[in-house]
């Protein structure tokens, strides 16, 4: 028995589902191994173990799965099925470890990560030595243009081009891979929440795919079935309320980021550990290199023991009339210099972690029509994206974690985005929303001590 001929998965979410030869081939180079080692989520999560081990080889093939779906529901000739689920598998295979969380960290350090570039160098090669595949995991390089050219695929006149445009959303079909509503995000949000516990049917996803379908080379969504949409709107709000503002995961990713920024930048005694290329690293990659880089070694040990900092305040800042750059991990170093003068501290005491809400966004890449034609068709958006901005204040100071400091960190933030912009957030208040609690388990929810 040759066990790499494997033609099926067992999906904790769609069940069983069988993948061809091509998906098969795909699935066994570099760049999708990697991606086994990668987490769903940014952190790996306290108050919420459900999704802390969720790989992005999962979601990938969870992409890839629902890319199937649509081409059988549209009919696709091959040439389209192929590179729509190729797409769809490889999305993500630029991901920095950690999810987003070190690509965050690159604009805290002052740093540009271009993460098109990247892109490109994975799909058409490095240029600018002779389109040299890239070293992306274990010393081996980007192998998917090695399958495109396997003679069965070869006539299927898929390419490397051809698939880059889908993934940078060009065209109508372009739109499921990169849009404001595409697979990605249907299979990230109904998966996350499956995986927490977040009670949803769990035919959404499939029964969300079916709607999709192409019309004057437009992507468009069946109005009949915009209640789908609704639903898993709704689901994502849900979701965002409770991955943003829980106050343990929201630590963590503060100590995690921070670290990162220290191995970027280094310090007065010791040069940077880190540095663009290593964009490629695994998630256990990335921690043992901070783990044994002196400047960082205590953070990450107090991270992985659980002694996490706790909060001077965590807020909900409106951002709406604001200067574009206000808030934003540029400019994130000088607030810190700032805060610390008016608390009477160093800037190396705390950090500032901004987040803006995930909750809601409007959904404006696809036309709501009638499918059978009958009817007036209509182009709307569904939602509005938010102007807030989460703004989390943490410290393993112990002196610090006051009211006035609080009280403190609120005015600094009224100061930069106006008076009566900032709301202290309330964590209990929005995993009571996600989780639909009991009186009894939202009782519980007290033992934050953030909604005092």
């Amino acid at each position: 028995m040759r066990v790499n001929q494997f033609r099926f998965v067992i999906d904790p979410l769609y069940g069983v589902f069988p993948i061809d030869n091509f998906l098969a081939s795909l699935i066994l180079q570099p760049e999708i191994q990697r991606l086994r080692e990668v987490r769903l989520s940014n952190i790996n999560s306290f108050l919420l173990p459900g999704c802390a081990g969720i790989s992005r080889f999962e979601h990938s093939l969870g992409t890839a799965y629902l890319a199937q779906q649509v081409a059988t529901n549209l009919s696709l000739p091959t040439k389209d099925r192929l590179g729509l689920e190729c797409a769809a598998l490889l999305h993500d295979v630029a991901i920095t470890p950690f999810g987003h969380l070190m690509e965050e960290a690159f604009r805290y350090a002052g740093m540009s990560f271009d993460h098109e570039k990247r892109i490109e160098e994975i799909f058409l090669g490095e240029k600018e030595i002779g389109n040299i595949d890239l070293q992306i995991f274990k010393g081996r390089t980007v192998g998917f243009r090695k399958v495109l050219n396997y003679k069965e695929h070869l006539v299927s006149g898929v390419t490397a081009e051809s698939v880059f445009a889908l993934k940078r959303g060009e065209g109508a079909l372009g739109q499921l891979i990169n849009g404001t509503i595409d697979l990605d995000n249907v299979d990230n949000v109904t998966r996350m929440a499956y995986h927490i516990g977040i009670g949803f049917s769990q035919d959404l996803p499939l029964e969300l795919s079916k709607g999709f379908f192409v019309r004057d080379d437009i992507l468009c969504y069946d109005m009949a079935r915009i209640e789908l949409v609704q639903e898993w709107m709704k689901l994502r709000e849900r979701l965002y309320g409770i991955l943003m503002t829980n106050p343990p995961d929201f630590a963590a990713k503060c100590m995690l980021l921070e670290a990162i920024r220290i191995g970027l930048t280094g310090t007065a005694d010791c040069k940077p550990a880190l540095g663009e290329s290593h964009w490629k690293l695994t998630d256990a990659e990335l921690l043992q290199i901070l783990a044994e880089y002196p400047p960082t070694r205590n953070l990450i040990d107090r991270l992985q023991t659980g002694h996490l900092f706790d909060f001077m305040g965590l807020f909900w800042v409106d951002s709406a009339n604001l200067p574009k750059g206000t808030l934003t991990p540029e400019n994130v170093w000088s607030m810190r210099e700032n805060l610390a003068g008016r608390i009477n501290c160093d800037p190396e005491d705390f950090v500032i972690y901004l987040i803006r809400d995930k909750r809601s966004r409007r959904i404006d890449n696809i036309s709501f029509r009638d499918r059978s034609g009958q009817k007036a068709s209509q182009d709307l958006g569904l939602g509005e994206s938010s102007t807030l901005v989460l703004v989390g204040i943490c410290s393993g100071l112990q002196e610090l974690i006051t009211a006035a400091s609080e009280a403190i960190c609120q005015d600094f933030l009224e100061d930069i985005a106006g008076e009566g912009t900032t709301q202290i957030c309330e964590p209990a208040v929005h995993l009571e929303h996600a989780l639909k609690l009991s009186q009894k388990e939202n009782d519980q929810l007290g033992l934050f001590g953030l909604t005092e």
